[in-house]
This record gives C-alpha cells, structure tokens and sequence, in this order.
C-alpha cells in the first residue's frame, strides 16, 4: 500500500528533466565525432534541425503575428459588445426610474451565473489567475468554450454595472483563443504556453492602446521573466494588435488627459510617501477582496444565484454612488482633472474596495486591474489635495505673498523656495493609481510604462518610478502573493515557486499518489489486520464499509489494543475517524504541509465531489522520492554541461 512512486512516474520525471534538445544537439555535433558520420546520420541531424528550426520556430512566429489579428479584433469586439450591454441595461432606469437601476446588476448576475456555471466555471472572476495557471501547470491548455464564454459573461457583468475592469477578461479571451492555435498545431507545451504569452500581450495592447505596456505585462505577470525565445513573438503579436485596434478604434488612450508637470524635484519626496502608504493600502485591498469572496463560498445557495446575491449589493451603493459602476475610467479623469473633492474621493475609494469584490467574488467576470487603478487614484488625489491643504495652506500660505513678489522679481527663484507655483494635486492621483497596482499585482514595469503610454506624459516619469518601486518593495515585504497568485495560493497552487522551477509545487496529487491501495474491512479483528501488517510490511489502512471510508487503523492502535484486550476487538472499534485526507488535484507541496501540520506520513486522497470515496494514497516516501528524482537528474545535468563546456574549449584550440 505504501510503496513508492510506480516505473511510469520515473519515466515520466526522466522524460521531463531530461536535457533541452540543444544540449543534445551540441553532443552529437562535438568536433570528436564530426568526421566518422556517415550519410544518414547527417540526414537523420538536418531533418530534426530543419523541423525544429524552420518548422516549429518560424510556425511560431507566423502564428503570434495571425493571434496578434484575432487578439485585436477579439478586443474590438468585447469592447463593442460591452457598450452594446450597457445601452441595454441602462433603459431600465430610463424606463422604470432611476430606483431602479440597483437591480441592473442583480440582472446581470442571474444572466451570468447560469452562463458560467452551465458552460465555463472557469469564466468567473478575473480570468488572470486561471491563465497562469494554465501557462504554469497545463501546457497553456484552456477548453476552446472558455474564452468565448468569458467574453459574453464579462460584457454582461461589466454592462449591468458590475465593479469590474476589462483588462483581465481580454488576456483570457485572447489566451483562451490562441491555446486552440497551439491544440490545433499540435505544438508542444512549451511553444503553446508562448502563443498563449503572445494572446494576453495582443489582448491587453489593444485594449489599452499600449503595446510595450502589453508586452511588459504577458511577460513579466504571465510569462514570470524575459526570455530571448518569448521576445520577438511576444511583440509581434502585441505590435499586430495595436494596429488592428487603431485602425478600428483610433489612436486615442482610453484614458484622456491633459499632461501634468512636476514643479519641482523636491516633490519625490511626496511622491515616495505615497507609495509607501498605497503599498500598506494594497494589502488591505488583497485582504478586503478575497474576505468578501471567502464570505460567498461559504453562503449554501446555488452557484446559479450567487451573483445575484453579489449583483443586489452593488446595486445598492450605485443608487448612491453611480462612480464605482464598471471600471470607472471616466470617473478617474473627472478626479484628474480636479473635478472630486477630498471627501467624495475617499468613499468611493473604499466603496471600490468592496463592490468589486461583491462583483466577482460572488460569481461575476471582470477583471481587477481598472479596479485599482480606480482605488489607487482616489487615495492618490486625496493624498495630493490633504498635502496641498496642510502644508501650502496653512503652514507656507500666510508668507505666499511674499513668494509671489519674490517670484515676479527674481523670476525662477520663487518656485525653489516655495513650490507651490506649478504644484498639482492630482497627479498624485495619477501616480497613485499606478503605485497601486503595482503593489498589488506585482508588476511595477509594467504600470509604469502602461501609463506613460496612454497619458504620453514623460513629466511624471520620475514620479511613477519612485512611487511605483517603494509601493512594490514594501508590499513585498508585508505579504508575498498578490492580488492574482493568492487565488492559486489557496488552490494549492504555488505560482511563484513554479516560476522557480520546485517540482512539489506544480506536480499535482494524482500524478504521484499509489492508486491500488490495500484495505481493511471494519467486521475484521485486529489481530487479523496485524497478520496483514506483518505480511506485507505495512503500517496502516484505510478502512471502509461497503466501499465507502470510514477511517483508519494503523501499528500503534493495532499494538495498543493488542497489549489490552489481544487483540479480540473488532476494526470498527478501533479505527480512527478523524484521518486527514487531501484532492487529487491540489500540489503535492499542499500535502507535504498537511503532513507536517498533523504529525502524519500519509494522506488518503479522496474524490472531490465524495470525501467518503478514497481514489488513492499519497506518502511521505512518494514525495521524497519525487523530489529526489528531480534533483539526481538536475545534477546530472550541471555535470553534462560541465562536460560541454569543456568540449567546446577543445574544440576552439583546434580550430586555432
């Protein structure tokens, strides 16, 4: 029952961590053997050259340029149809009076709930942590409905006035449709994740008009670095988009503004606080949003219901307050333009902060990036207007006068002393809506660059830079995940460990666990299950009742009974009902704290959809031998390459 990892699992893990075909290639190729080949060794070596080379690399390339096509038509569309939907919702209030728009998104919750529930559950929320999952632990596989499905349930949510961006519904519809490229190609796991790469940087660049912002966000949220080989089709594709979505769209930003000017250098210093305190605000913003979400799994009402329920609650602070409808980037440059005062910008900040989550957490689609930028730029105006307020009004306001004097008679000697001459509050809003993001999505570069390409304003580049790295380096230190990997977190899933390469935190349970497990039946006597544990060698087993568990019994009960009462006693009366038990589909760096937690060696695993049907068994030793698998291969390979190295050496001498 306990034996370790089966053959096929070693093979599998050999054929994994074998070494890339290059290093294999490098081999063949060692000046040592170049000259005793023959014929078809040469030709055996040039066709798997030439379908690497010309047929896997250059149909890569061809496919992100054809995805970078349907990424921008893909946006084109989703934003078409989401004004379509808000056209439709909003006759109810027109209609019916403006009470009545609180059930606009209780509307669009039922619509939705029954769409991703029956077709594509992966179609709630955000969309972002479902694509980094499919990239770190699928093989950039996502079913050919998703994306689809995601585009009709996001337009619904986002037209009926849900809180929701729609940054994270285009990269998983664009993902989702360049994963059908690379089923349809048969390409293998690694270039499929890339085409997927590629669809969220078209996806995004088009959206937002920002295609190195794109490029930056596919590679350095989805993709987790930069790589020589995801470079050129990553751009491609961002760079085919844009141009589609301006040829249909325009050239215009979806955010218009009028550029602001930093008035002097002293002012990082501000800046610099504000994204110290937006990065403690982040955390906040984490913590509030997957609260209300936790509050919603734990309501017993139907999923179809759910973002009805999330729908009713939003409805009910729009009749109020009708800024914190959708993303709200109009309302983003009404503050920009200084249109909100101080009061008005720190409740709809906080009332952001939760309809977004009654939004999605409740079952809606729509993405959380429009969310904080809306967050961001609240905090941040009301930040510029409070610094304004109490240090140019009253501790410098009673001397302006003399500022003013010595500003017109020395000319730029005024400004220095007294900066209050070009000093603008909101952009502290601008900065804050980018500082935040940064600290809650973790991607400081690509904030920064997405927002100087939709403002095209260069002056507030130091600003964004200082406010946006402090928010991110601090709110690193305060919580590791962010706003996208604490969804796979508590799935299980280790998203930043994966990128890291640990094999425990992107094998899942059922890859590892022993599936033909040995067990008891509660009618027989302990002294028989000792029998058993002395012929087989093992320590425990489950024990189940007309084939369903009901506990386990392991040496130190079946010892403890047998000093007692010899072991008389039926299994019934002494098996353990309180067992630990884990799902198949959960990591098996879960399972390894789950052991540490409860002080046990094994975990049953059981079904997800019946805890009484065991599936399987997952050990400790299933687990060390995994992790040894990995590492004995990992160093044979620093060896090869050693090795290599040492061979190209020789080979340059003798060409010397």
């Amino acid at each position: 029952m306990y034996t370790s990892c089966n053959s096929e699992l070693l093979v599998q893990a050999k054929l994994v961590l074998l070494m890339p075909r290059c290093v294999e290639m490098r081999i063949k190729f060692s000046f040592r053997k170049i000259f005793s080949r023959n014929l078809s060794e040469w030709k055996k070596d040039f066709k798997t050259f030439s379908h690497e080379l010309i047929r896997v690399r250059i149909l890569v390339i061809v496919l992100s340029g054809i995805i970078g096509i349907i990424g921008g038509v893909s946006a084109v569309a989703f934003r078409y149809l989401t004004d379509i939907f808000v056209d439709w919702f909003a006759t109810i209030p027109d209609y019916l009076g403006w009470p009545f728009i609180v059930f606009m998104p209780a509307l669009g919750g039922l619509l939705v709930g029954g769409l991703v529930t029956r077709y594509a559950s992966e179609a709630r929320g955000s969309g972002m942590p479902e694509v980094m999952e499919a990239v770190a632990l699928r093989e950039g596989k996502i079913r050919a409905r998703v994306p689809f499905v995601k585009m009709l349930a996001s337009a619904l949510t986002i037209g009926s006035g849900g809180s929701a961006g729609v940054e994270g519904p285009i990269a998983h519809i664009s993902a989702g449709l360049s994963s059908i490229f690379g089923s349809r190609f048969k390409l293998n796991g690694r270039y499929t994740r890339l085409l997927v790469v590629c669809g969220v940087a078209a996806g995004i660049s088009a959206l937002f008009n920002a295609p190195i912002g794109g490029v930056l966000f596919a590679l350095e949220v989805i993709y987790g670095g930069i790589e020589a080989i995801a470079v050129i089709p990553v751009v491609l594709s961002s760079v085919v988009a844009t141009a589609v979505s301006r040829v249909v769209l325009g050239e215009q930003s979806i955010l218009q503004l009028t550029p602001f000017v930093l008035s002097n250098s002293w002012e990082l210093v501000f800046f610099l606080i504000l994204g110290l305190l937006l990065a403690v605000l982040s955390v906040f913003w984490v913590k509030i949003f997957y609260w209300i979400s936790d509050i919603f799994d734990r309501i017993k009402v139907s999923p179809y219901f759910k973002p009805v329920l999330g729908g009713l609650g939003v409805g009910l602070v729009i009749v109020v307050f009708p800024q914190v409808m959708g993303g709200g980037y109009q309302v983003m440059e009404q503050v920009f333009a200084g249109g909100i005062g101080l009061g008005l910008l720190l409740i709809l900040g906080l009332l952001k902060m939760i309809t977004t989550p009654l939004t999605l957490g409740s079952g809606g689609s729509g993405g959380v990036f429009a969310p904080s930028l809306f967050i961001g730029a609240m905090f941040g105006g009301a930040f510029g207007l409070a610094i304004h307020f109490l240090l140019f009004g009253r501790i410098l306001g009673p001397f302006e006068p003399v500022f003013a004097y010595l500003d017109s008679t020395l000319g730029a000697l005024g400004p220095p002393l007294h900066p209050y001459f070009g000093f603008n509050p909101m952009a502290y809003a601008l900065v804050g809506s980018a500082a935040l993001f940064a600290a809650a999505g973790r991607a400081p570069l690509t904030v920064i660059v997405m927002i100087f390409e939709m403002t095209y304003d260069y002056y507030l580049i130091l600003p964004l830079m200082i406010a946006c790295a402090a928010s991110y380096i601090l709110s690193r230190v305060i919580m590791r995940e962010d706003i996208y990997t604490m969804k796979l977190r508590r799935r299980g899933i280790d998203f930043i460990a994966k990128r890291r390469g640990d094999v425990l935190d992107y094998t899942k349970v059922k890859d590892i666990m022993v599936t033909d497990v040995m067990t008891v039946n509660i009618n027989m006597t302990v002294f028989q299950v000792l029998e058993l544990m002395e012929k087989y060698h093992h320590m425990g087993f489950p024990v189940v009742e007309d084939g369903k568990l009901v506990g386990v019994i392991d040496f130190n009960d079946v010892t403890e009974e047998m000093l007692d009462r010899k072991g008389e006693d039926l299994v019934r009366d002494v098996a353990i009902r309180d067992y630990v038990t884990i799902g198949p589909d959960e990591t098996v760096h879960a399972a390894l704290d789950k052991m540490i937690q409860h002080g046990v060696d094994r975990l049953i695993v059981v079904d997800p959809n019946d805890e009484l049907k065991m599936i399987g068994l997952i050990t400790r030793t299933d687990i060390l031998y995994l992790h040894e698998v990995k590492y004995v291969m990992k160093e044979k390979r620093d060896k090869l390459k050693e090795k290599l190295a040492k061979i190209a050496e020789l080979a340059e001498d003798e060409e010397l």
